[in-house]
């Protein structure tokens, strides 16, 4: 439960929450000062601000599956060589 809780509030940081030391001053004439950055978007994964729905809404996609590889002694069969087919 912890570990889950930490990955959500890395997330939360790096993506839903501003940081003072990644702001960048406004260009001259804005109506602002500063231009506020998340992490994510100081490293170009994002253009916006996420919301927390909007983080806990997103779906990550399943990883490539990959066969487990084979463990313990090959068969007497796989040991055997292979047979040519001669045509």
């Amino acid at each position: 439960m912890l570990h889950a809780g930490m990955c959500l509030v890395g997330c939360a940081d790096n993506f839903c929450w501003y940081h003072e030391s990644l702001r960048l001053a406004a260009p001259e004439g804005a109506s602002h000062k500063w231009r506020e950055r998340t992490p994510a978007m100081a490293a170009d994964l994002t253009d916006h601000r996420w919301t927390m729905l909007e983080l806990l809404s997103y779906q990550v996609p399943l990883p490539a599956w990959v066969a487990p590889k084979r463990r313990g002694r090959p068969t007497k069969r796989e040991q055997q060589p292979a047979l040519a087919v001669v045509a």
